[in-house]
């Protein structure tokens, strides 16, 4: 472990500090609940996750408070109900190179710190206990250097292109990342994968790897998949059923889809294609189905090209008004977000084991031997059911 991620993690106490073996399941339930994913992407790595378990009833009104504790800031949302029963949200998006100082307010009803950054100042409720040892503590470091930086590919004589190094620094523990990575190297090895596709291919095995940790990447409000645009828009539109749409706006590509009372079984809409047929596998049927809290009429999918793969933003619309995703669809926005998890796992294999002389958008029709047999002239016989079952 890094000297820099052990002394934040000696640091995160208090009762909100989520257990190690929690992190990753709740740092899933962050990301649907507050819709706030870390940078993963920029080489941002997750150290903690600070979670307020609401009861029912204040769950039922919006509340609820995570924050993702990374190498670089802590980053979050936090709504409570005021003594006048409507919502004071919080966003929070505090650099620890920014920070000169904190001091903890505690008492019978408070429990906040608040952060001085030069003479500004920054209150956060709910983590006081949590967070003010933790901010005094980034004073052992220069501002420049309270931050991992970015993760490059290193390579040497005996790993030319890094998957041998990629895959010593996997931290998910997923079989099938290091499955992917000695895949990727062989492939370069034979020729089939020039050094840019490689190199393109083993930033998006690590950027999964630290989604399978972390939770979904987030960049400028998006959701981030190493899956292209042309693939997510697919699966996406197949599990949702028939769209109004494509608009373009000169950034993004985005479709409206008007959904039925309790959800819509959209089977039919997806089973067209063999993509369509792997998405609603992973993402499920009816899955916009929103069980309880305010009813959702529209849902606006948004898509945007990444070099990681792509970004898409999901806004939800009660009436005449669109905005963020409610609190109660916070179980189905979890279901997108990590469903699309085996899909992505299943487009790396692909992609990987077939020259760029393939298309993105044939890749699925590829029968189940050939891939195989590919897989296996690369590296051997090996056991590709990982890339078939689901694992949410």
């Amino acid at each position: 472990m890094h000297p820099w991620i052990a002394h934040l993690r000696q640091n995160l106490v208090g009762a909100h500090v989520v257990p190690p073996h929690q992190v990753t399941q709740t740092a899933w339930t962050l990301n649907a609940e507050t819709q706030v994913g870390g940078a993963w992407h920029e080489g941002e790595q997750l150290v903690g996750v600070l979670h307020f378990d609401f009861p029912e009833r204040g769950r039922a009104q919006g509340a609820h408070a995570g924050l993702l504790v990374t190498d670089r800031r802590v980053v979050g949302r936090i709504a409570v109900v005021n003594i006048g029963l409507s919502l004071d949200h919080h966003p929070v998006d505090i650099a620890w190179s920014a920070v000169t100082g904190a001091a903890h307010e505690g008492g019978l009803l408070t429990n906040a710190v608040t952060v001085f950054s030069g003479p500004l100042q920054r209150k956060i409720p709910m983590f006081g206990d949590s967070l003010t040892r933790l901010f005094h503590s980034l004073a052992v470091a220069p501002p420049a250097q309270r931050t991992l930086g970015t993760a490059e590919l290193t390579t040497h004589d005996h790993d030319a292109v890094g998957a041998r190094g990629v895959a010593q620094r996997l931290v998910s523990g997923d079989p099938r990342l290091y499955l992917l990575a000695q895949l990727i190297d062989a492939q370069y090895a034979r020729g089939v994968l020039r050094p840019a596709e490689a190199g393109d291919l083993l930033r998006r095995v690590q950027l999964f790897d630290a989604t399978r940790v972390g939770g979904r990447a987030q960049h400028q409000g998006a959701w981030l998949s190493v899956l292209p645009r042309s693939i997510l828009g697919e699966a996406l539109r197949g599990a949702l059923g028939a769209a109004q749409g494509p608009w373009h706006d000169g950034y993004a590509e985005h479709y409206e889809f008007n959904l039925g009372a309790g959800g819509r079984n959209v089977a039919g809409a997806a089973a067209s294609t063999a993509l369509g047929l792997a998405s609603l596998a992973v993402l499920g049927v009816g899955w916009v189905s929103v069980p309880g809290g305010a009813s959702l009429a529209r849902l606006r999918l948004s898509l945007v090209d990444y070099p990681c793969g792509a970004g898409f933003v999901l806004a939800g619309s009660t009436g005449s008004t669109w905005g963020p995703m409610p609190l109660s669809a916070a179980p189905m926005l979890r279901g997108v977000l990590s469903g699309l998890c085996d899909l992505e796992a299943r487009y790396l294999l692909l992609r990987a084991a077939h020259p760029a002389t393939v298309p993105d958008a044939a890749l699925f029709d590829t029968p189940a031997e050939t891939v195989v047999a590919d897989v296996t002239a690369a590296i051997g016989p090996c056991d590709l059911s990982v890339f078939l079952a689901t694992s949410r």
